[in-house]
């Protein structure tokens, strides 16, 4: 067979290798009574996605690598049922190459066909996947953290009890997020609650803030507002500044994403503290011009949101600043421009959440004024 059709069988070979490899991580976290949130194969540009119980399968056109996402609530036995799925997907593929190794002595000195070259090419791409895989490394795959099973395996051992709190608390995170899309919020928050306890006993700040706007969603704001202003109490001491800002910002957001006003001069006195510590962090001034906004303080705000536009490129800090100059320009009497700047705004956001919600709230009386007024033209 020419060197041309063995690449060909390449591809397929490749397929079910890496599809044996995360197939047997995932089994054995099932078995193991971890629950899966995402199973991801392959690389590229995205071709299908299923979901099954609370899983996404995402299916991408070249068979390069693949990753497991999975979480366990309990931290009984932890590292020891994480070591054994970690080794569940290179043992998978050592397994294959052994059989396909037996298989070829057992047909040695036979004329060779196609389904032997197709043998070779799996046994190629196998014998790579199980060396690839446990050679320690870490790397950045689309922005996400990527360790290999070697190195995660040589970590575990080591791992700290934070840490294990920390990893256990994305279980109810995951789930959590998954109640509150089909509006169970009664039992999303008590997941919340026990994944908080975990990574407050971890003192990750970080995330605790990510389960506070988790509350907020769930409807629970005030319970939301403890956890920033104690998160924000906690940071004082903490040498990463990053926390400070997270936890000011989504204190923030509070008033603004759930249209709390009573919250507004709270957020303010924050974020005017935030800003003046931390005047490099560009969205911390368009967070205290949105405030400045609905506060009713236009012309102090209008500067702080356009230098944010000048200076930001996050879609968030867009939307949000250009969705408060349609509103600044509407109480001046501007309607042209304000539904420039509402058009603008509705474009930079797709997906569901906070900073939508606001866009939409911002700017729909001022385009529904629009659409009326060219109603009544016509």
């Amino acid at each position: 067979m020419n060197s041309l059709a063995w690449l060909v069988l390449l591809y397929p070979a490749a397929w079910i290798a890496l599809a044996l490899h995360e197939g047997a991580h995932a089994l054995l976290a099932l078995t193991l009574k971890f629950k899966i949130f995402e199973i991801r194969l392959g690389s590229g540009r995205l071709q299908k996605v299923w979901k099954w119980r609370g899983c996404f399968i995402r299916l991408f056109p070249i068979p390069y690598c693949g990753w497991v996402l999975i979480a366990a609530p309990g931290a009984r036995w932890y590292r020891l049922r994480r070591a054994a799925i970690t080794a569940a997907g290179p043992l998978a593929n050592a397994i294959l190459c052994a059989g396909l190794i037996r298989l070829g002595e057992s047909q040695f000195g036979k004329p060779s066909g196609i389904r032997d070259e197709f043998e070779s090419a799996l046994l190629l791409v196998s014998a790579w996947f199980l060396l690839w895989s446990v050679w320690p490394r870490s790397s950045t795959l689309y922005g996400r953290r990527v360790y290999s099973d070697g190195y995660r395996i040589l970590q575990l051992p080591f791992l700290s009890k934070e840490k294990v709190y920390e990893e256990t608390a994305h279980f109810y995170w995951h789930q959590a997020g998954q109640l509150i899309g089909n509006g169970e919020k009664k039992r999303a928050l008590r997941l919340l609650r026990k994944g908080a306890r975990k990574l407050a006993a971890a003192s990750n700040w970080e995330g605790c803030c990510t389960f506070a706007s988790m509350y907020a969603d769930a409807g629970e704001v005030d319970l939301a507002r403890t956890m920033f202003l104690e998160v924000l109490d906690a940071s004082k001491t903490e040498p990463n500044s990053n926390i400070r800002t997270i936890a000011g910002d989504g204190l923030a957001c509070l008033a603004l994403y759930h249209d709390r006003p009573d919250l507004l001069p709270e957020a303010r006195g924050v974020m005017e503290d935030l800003v003046a510590t931390f005047p490099t962090t560009i969205t911390l001034k368009g967070t205290l011009g949105s405030i400045l906004v609905e506060l009713g303080e236009a012309e102090k705000a209008e500067a702080l949101l356009r230098e944010v536009l000048h200076s930001s490129r996050s879609p968030i800090d867009q939307a949000i600043c250009t969705a408060y100059l349609a509103r600044i320009a509407m109480c001046a009497g501007d309607h042209e421009s304000a539904r420039q700047h509402a058009h603008k705004a509705t474009s930079f956001l797709h997906t569901p959440g906070g900073p939508q919600r606001l866009v939409e709230r911002l700017t729909k009386p001022i385009l529904a004024s629009d659409d009326s007024k060219l109603a009544t033209s016509n």
